[in-house]
């Protein structure tokens, strides 16, 4: 729980550098819900950085954690977690209300599984993805 609590954390303060210590060397993210032309899965730490690079210049005041819920699993390796997320984002100026599920395999102290689950029509709204601009790699 513990990495997943400090990846949800890193984003809400921005810690960049932070963010890139919690995957591991092949870690994998996969969206299966992304919507059209943002990916469905990241392949190895530096694909995940690179993806998060413009987080820090996007987005404004963030909250991750405060309805954080774990559910236990058998294996601690394996973590569950629902959250929410409210982030203020810059280039529309729109808030990104959204609701989370998120499957992590944390191996060592490090992730190197994050299956995201995620509504996409409050994500297209906000970055302005519906008119073709907002959301910027």
């Amino acid at each position: 729980e513990g990495a997943v609590r400090d990846f949800l954390t890193a984003l809400e303060e921005k810690d960049m550098a932070k963010f890139a210590s919690l995957w591991s060397e092949d870690a994998v993210q996969d969206m299966p819900f992304s919507p059209v032309g943002f990916p469905k899965r990241l392949n190895g730490r530096d694909a995940v950085i690179e993806h998060y690079a413009a987080w820090p210049q996007n987005s404004g005041s963030a909250d991750f954690t405060s309805q954080l819920v774990f559910y236990p699993m058998q294996d601690p390796e394996w973590v569950f977690a629902t959250f929410r997320g409210r982030v203020d984002i810059i280039p529309t100026g729109r808030l990104h209300e959204q609701t989370y599920g998120g499957l992590f395999h944390v191996v060592g102290g490090k992730i190197s599984l994050f299956r995201e689950y995620y509504d996409p029509a409050p994500f297209v709204y906000a970055f302005g993805l519906d008119e073709g601009g907002g959301f910027h790699e």
